[in-house]
């Protein structure tokens, strides 16, 4: 990890002056790009060869710049940089480019495990110093792209951008890497909340899969969409696209032709994952991995044999498969346990929340009045119920939907963006009730839940409301034990 490297307002002293001045008088920004290629590597072979690694090193970065697929030039760039970090960066993106360059995988495993940097962050700093922004911009998102755990690149990267949507994304993700980074949360803190998006975005879709679904937008320009005066981040447009298509698919499915809302959804996961592969690498792809359950859910839920089995149970067999798509994900996407809220931070607020659960499961019921999932109250009838709901919908659905996706959906739209859009998603999944009112409650309990999250951290409290109102409104309240009226006799006895 790295240390908290200040912001360019802390000037060339980060670097020492010295390097800064000599890459300064190497570096001649128009003349030495008009060699071809060819020209610069056959200049930077004879340099490395003469020991004149410097002047390599500037020809080099050139080539990598102009070439970012170049496995000659990167290698060699591994023996003209000086620091470990930066050779391990560089043998590291030449088995990018070619896995059986056998020459690049014995030098990595002859260095010790550590750190990787690259060598073009010098480049864009010295970019950043002299006011060429767009330079140094376009050198940080490679760079951030390439090693999405730069810490560097990324505080680097928020002095380059243009909008302060795009410095707050960048800074957040200073703070994920790093939270002790002071210097980052004092720019945030200065910042504000607000809406967040990823500086990448601009280059998120995909040219040709995706060329057609842009045509509707009117014009994209830096990553946004234009609509009459106002711009919309593209990562927006994309999120509230998808959101439109589950939302299409799950009254199809529930309400018209089910058969049409299932093949829809079918394709919904396919375009998800196929999208999430062709941005793989950059921030808004675990947000598209995240979306891809909303689909997978509801075939997992209509396309199982269920039918030989008792209701209850029906939600054990679905969250079998779908816990284990959800471990994948996560082991895929790299969350901890903290942000994903498995911890027990604010265990008063938490038992506050928990208690929630009673009136909302009341509510619920008086909007939909279900079937009960249980023959009587007696123990032996209730118990695994009751903890195939606590875990298959409380646990499960929360961990899901509060941990993993409103994780990854705030990093790119900002908080409340994040918490809104994530209790859409969970509201529209309950569109097969068929019920109006019940999404509208959905969708509020969801926000409730979402603020919690993002306020405690933790998806505890959330966890146990979700599973004791889903005891309530499929197995105490369709028995007929009112709780509310058991709580108000014992009251009036007092």
């Amino acid at each position: 990890m790295e240390a908290n490297i200040p912001l360019t307002k802390v000037k060339a002293e980060v670097w020492q002056g010295r390097q800064l001045s000599e890459l300064f008088r190497v570096w001649p920004w128009g003349a030495r790009r008009q060699l071809t290629t060819r020209e610069q590597l056959e200049q930077a072979a004879v340099a490395l060869e003469d020991g004149r690694k410097a002047e390599a090193r500037i020809l080099l970065e050139e080539v990598v710049q102009a070439e970012p697929r170049s496995e000659r030039a990167w290698l060699w760039l591994a023996d003209a940089v000086d620091a470990d970090e930066e050779r391990r960066f560089c043998l590291t993106h030449v088995l990018s480019i070619n896995r059986r360059n056998a020459l690049a995988r014995r030098a990595l495993e002859a260095m010790e495990p550590g750190a990787i940097q690259s060598p073009l962050l010098r480049v864009a700093f010295a970019a950043l110093e002299v006011g060429h922004r767009e330079e140094a911009r376009r050198l940080l998102e490679g760079v951030v792209q390439a090693n999405p755990s730069s810490e560097r690149g990324w505080l680097w990267l928020a002095d380059a951008v243009d909008s302060y949507e795009e410095q707050r994304f960048c800074l957040n993700q200073v703070m994920s890497i790093n939270r002790r980074n002071a210097l980052a949360r004092r720019e945030l803190e200065v910042l504000g909340p607000g809406p967040a998006w990823s500086p990448l975005d601009r280059q998120a879709v995909a040219p040709g899969l995706w060329a057609g679904w842009q045509s509707p937008i009117a014009a994209v320009a830096g990553g946004r969409a234009a609509v009459g005066s106002h711009s919309i981040p593209m990562a927006l447009v994309i999120a509230g696209g998808y959101l439109a298509a589950v939302a299409v698919a799950e009254v199809l499915t529930a309400i018209i032709e089910p058969r049409v809302g299932l093949v829809l959804h079918v394709v919904l996961l396919m375009i998800l994952l196929l999208h999430t592969a062709r941005t793989w690498g950059r921030p808004g792809h675990k947000l598209l991995l995240c979306l891809s359950f909303a689909p997978l859910i509801r075939l997992l839920s209509l396309s199982m044999p269920l039918a030989g089995f008792t209701r209850i149970y029906w939600y054990f067999i679905v969250s079998v498969p779908l816990i284990t798509a959800t471990f994948v994900a996560l082991r895929i996407l790299g969350f901890s346990r903290m942000e994903l809220g498995l911890n027990l931070k604010g265990i008063p607020v938490q038992i506050l929340v928990t208690f929630t659960g009673l009136s909302l499961g009341y509510i619920e019921y008086r909007i939909l009045r279900p079937a009960p999932l249980a023959a009587s109250l007696a123990w032996r009838e209730v118990w695994l119920p009751a903890l195939i709901l606590l875990v298959c919908t409380g646990f499960i659905e929360e961990l899901i939907f509060r941990g993993m996706m409103q994780h990854a959906v705030t990093k790119v739209l900002g908080i409340w963006w994040g918490i809104i859009y994530v209790a859409m998603l969970f509201a529209v999944l309950h569109v097969g009730y068929q019920s109006l009112s019940d999404v509208i409650f959905v969708f509020i309990v969801a926000l409730f839940f979402g603020i919690v999250k993002a306020h405690t951290g933790s998806i505890f409290g959330v966890t146990l409301a979700h599973g004791l109102t889903n005891i309530l409104l499929f197995l105490t309240m369709p028995l007929g034990v009112n709780h509310f009226d058991i709580l108000a006799s014992y009251l009036s006895g007092l």
